[in-house]
């Protein structure tokens, strides 16, 4: 139910830069439903504001400014720890405005926003409303960087030990999401930016010769070994899978095989049942690596 406000009189008694003090009498209905006495207030009227909550992802910290707040001195201490924050241009939606305390005040360029609340500062003598944003940003220099909560990050807070295990593509080379772990998995094994293979084959160390961004990381316990890259990583997911078990926690493992891209090279185990005179041929290579797939899968599987 709307309740009834009558107002008798307002005017200005103060006004100086930004701030300008109303008096107004008024009289305002009352739980009874009869009206109050007249009475009068002053109005401290100085626009609307909004405040920003900038999240760092990477580091999962608040990020605040310092500034030195006069009213704050003589109490002390003066200096103060605040979110970025700033009055509401007329010019501006909220939106933009926040965008531009948030570059001012501590250098970051904010994209993506969220409304969190509207709250009043002080209704016991200000008018002003002050609209808080949820604004995550991603680590300063990265550009068209995309920020979301991963499936990965919202498990691990939930308390999964969370796994990731082979090629990793998610991110290009030299930014943070490069490693698996900056996307919340506790555990990357062989992951990073290329999505090849440098080779399939433990003897050739799974690189190329003479070095390339697509030699898969993390795997020198294999090198020199007559191993099956997919081999390799069905070993290290398996002993991922221990590991959680071991400290009694649930796991959530992201299995993710080079495949199907080359170089692509003989697995004696299946090479037998494509034996024809086309043998070397792409689509039989294929089809091994699959096979080889479908058998990790079923390792994996059935660990316990």
């Amino acid at each position: 139910m709307q309740r009834i406000v009558q107002i008798i009189d307002k005017q200005g008694v103060f006004y100086r830069f930004l701030f300008r003090i109303e008096e107004t009498r008024f009289r305002h209905q009352q739980y009874d439903g009869t009206m109050s006495d007249e009475m009068a207030r002053l109005n401290l009227e100085r626009g609307d504001s909004v405040a920003a909550l900038v999240h760092d992802t990477d580091s999962d910290c608040v990020i605040l400014a310092g500034q030195f707040r006069y009213p704050t001195y003589e109490k002390g201490p003066g200096w103060i720890l605040e979110i970025p924050a700033g009055i509401l241009e007329p010019d501006e939606s909220p939106q933009e405005s926040t965008r531009r305390e948030v570059l001012e005040e501590i250098g970051d360029s904010a994209g993506s926003l969220r409304l969190i609340t509207s709250v009043y500062v002080s209704p016991g003598g200000s008018s002003e409303r002050i609209q808080v944003f949820y604004v995550p940003v991603a680590q300063p220099g990265v550009n068209r960087t995309l920020i979301a909560e991963t499936l990965p990050e919202l498990l691990r807070k939930a308390g999964y030990r969370t796994i990731h295990v082979g090629k990793a593509p998610f991110a290009a080379e030299g930014t943070p999401s490069e490693d698996p772990r900056a996307l919340g998995f506790d555990v990357n094994m062989a992951g990073h930016c290329a999505g090849a293979p440098g080779s399939y084959q433990g003897l050739k160390n799974f690189a190329r010769k003479g070095g390339s961004i697509v030699d898969v990381p993390g795997l020198d316990e294999y090198h020199d070994k007559d191993i099956k890259l997919t081999d390799s990583l069905t070993i290290e997911a398996r002993k991922a899978l221990d590991a959680a078990v071991a400290e009694k926690k649930p796991f959530y493992l992201y299995m993710s095989h080079y495949a199907v891209d080359g170089p692509w090279g003989p697995d004696n185990r299946f090479i037998e049942k494509y034996r024809t005179d086309k043998s070397d041929c792409s689509s039989t290579k294929a089809r091994k690596i699959r096979e080889r797939h479908e058998d990790s899968a079923q390792q994996t599987v059935a660990w316990r």
